[in-house]
C-alpha cells in the first residue's frame, strides 16, 4: 500500500541517517530475501514480472520519502548536490575501509583486519543457549526451505548477509559493526524455540533432525531413534532443553548486569583479552569505576594512559603520570586493556610495551576492561 511504501521510505532514510554502513547492509539482505523468495517458490519468469510491475511504483516512492528524509536530516542544505555532507561522509567511511584500521585478534595485530574476525567475535559474545537455539532455528529453516514461499530462509539469509558484509570490509573494531545481526538470529532462535515446545509436545522431534540428515545416513539415525517405548523420553528431553536453555539465557542476561558491553561468553574464559579488546571489552567505560577505587586505596597518584583522555579528570581520578609506554612507574599502575592489546601502549614493534606485564600479576581487575597494578618504589 501507499502508506506502507511511506513508512518503509521513511525508515530506510532514518537508517541511512543512523549510521552509512546501512547503505551496504540493505542491499545485502533485500538480495538474501530475494533469494529466498526464489528458491522457495520460483514463480516463472511471467509472475516474477508481473511482483516487479507491481511493485515498481511503490518502491518509486519510497526511495522519494527516503531521500526527502535524509535531505531533511541535513536540514535541506544543497551545495552543489543535497546534502553534500551525506556524500561526504561516505566517501570518508569508503576511505577509511579503504585504509584499514589497527585491530587486534588472538595476539595478533593487522591493519586490513581478518575475514574471520566476526565469526570469532560473533562466537565468544554471543549468549550460549542464543546460539544453541538460533541454531536449532537454522535446522528447522532449512528444513521447511520450500513453506510459506521461502519465508523460512529469510531471517538466515538476512543474519549471513550481514555477516557477510562484516566479513568484507577491513574495519575490524567490535562486534557493533555488525549489531544488526542479532535481528535475524532472534527470529532464528524464536523458531528453535518454538519447535522445541511442539516437539516436547508431540514427540516428533527425531524425525524432523532426521529430515535434514543424508538420506542413507538418516536411515540409520532414525532406526537408532525410533525404539519402543522411547516417545515418553524424547518428549521429557525436548521440554527439559527448551527450560535448561531459556532459563540460561535469561540468567545470563542477569549476570552480565551491569557489564553488558564487555560481556562474553564461557567460551572466552576468565581473560577474553586473550581474543579481543577494544569495543569489545574495553571501551573506557570503567574509568569511574577506577576512580572509585584508587580513592579507597588512597592512591595519591597513578601511572596511566587513558584509552579516553576528554574526560578522565572528571571521573575521580588522583593526578595521572602518562609514564614510559615500555615500562610500569613506580606505585600504583592501571592499565586500559585496550591501550596495553590494540594500541600497544603507543609503541611500535620491534618495541614492546612494558614486556613484563604479561608476567606481572595485577593487584586486581577493575571493572571488566581495567587492571591494576603496584609497583614497589625503586624495583
Amino acid at each position: 500500500t501507499w502508506r506502507r511504501s511511506a513508512l518503509f521510505g521513511a525508515a530506510g532514510g532514518l537508517a541511512v541517517l543512523a549510521k552509512f554502513s546501512s547503505l551496504a547492509f540493505f542491499p545485502a539482505v533485500v538480495a538474501a530475501a530475494l533469494l529466498a523468495y526464489l528458491v522457495g517458490g520460483w514463480p516463472g519468469f511471467r509472475g516474477l514480472f508481473g511482483h516487479a510491475r507491481r511493485l515498481a511504483l511503490p518502491i518509486a516512492a519510497a526511495c522519494c520519502v527516503a531521500a526527502l528524509v535524509i535531505w531533511a536530516g541535513y536540514r535541506f542544505h544543497f551545495g552543489p548536490t543535497p546534502a553534500p555532507e551525506l556524500w561526504s561522509g561516505i566517501k570518508s567511511v569508503m576511505e577509511h575501509n579503504r585504509t584499514g584500521h589497527l585491530a587486534y585478534l588472538l595476539g595478533e595485530h593487522k591493519v586490513f583486519g581478518w575475514w574471520y574476525f566476526f565469526p570469532v567475535v560473533l562466537a565468544v559474545k554471543t549468549p550460549l543457549p542464543f546460539l544453541a537455539l538460533a541454531g536449532i532455528g537454522a535446522v528447522v529453516s532449512l528444513a521447511r526451505w520450500r513453506q510459506m514461499s521461502g519465508a523460512y530462509l529469510v531471517p538466515l539469509g538476512f543474519a549471513l548477509a550481514i555477516l557477510g558484509v562484516g566479513m568484507a570490509g577491513h574495519i575490524n573494531v567490535g562486534l557493533r559493526h555488525i549489531l544488526p545481526i542479532y535481528m535475524g538470529l532472534a527470529i532464528m532462535a524464536a523458531i528453535g524455540t518454538v519447535r522445541l515446545y511442539e516437539w516436547g509436545r508431540h514427540g516428533n522431534w527425531g524425525e524432523a533432525v532426521v529430515a535434514v540428515l543424508p538420506r542413507g545416513f538418516g536411515w540409520w539415525v532414525w532406526q537408532l531413534w525410533a525404539l519402543p517405548g522411547e516417545r515418553a523420553s524424547r518428549n521429557t528431553w525436548a521440554n527439559i532443553a527448551l527450560l535448561v536453555l531459556a532459563g540460561w539465557f535469561a540468567l545470563t542476561s542477569l549476570a552480565a548486569h551491569p557489564d553488558y558491553l564487555p560481556y562474553f561468553n564461557l567460551i572466552a574464559g576468565d581473560e577474553p583479552e586473550r581474543i579481543v579488546a577494544d569495543s569489545d571489552l574495553d571501551w573506557g567505560q570503567d574509568m569511574t569505576r577506577l576512580g572509585t577505587r584508587l580513592r579507597e586505596l588512597g592512591a595519591s597518584s597513578v601511572t596511566f594512559r587513558p584509552l579516553v583522555f576528554d574526560f578522565y579528570d572528571k571521573r575521580g581520578l588522583p593526578p595521572i603520570d602518562f609514564g614510559s609506554a615500555l615500562a610500569p612507574g613506580p606505585g600504583w599502575n592501571a592499565v586500559s586493556i585496550t591501550m596495553w592489546k590494540v594500541m600497544r601502549m603507543g609503541v611500535d614493534p620491534p618495541l614492546r610495551p612494558w614486556p613484563d606485564l604479561a608476567t606481572l600479576k595485577p593487584v586486581e581487575r577493575v571493572g571488566k576492561g581495567m587492571l591494576l597494578y603496584y609497583v614497589p618504589p625503586g624495583r
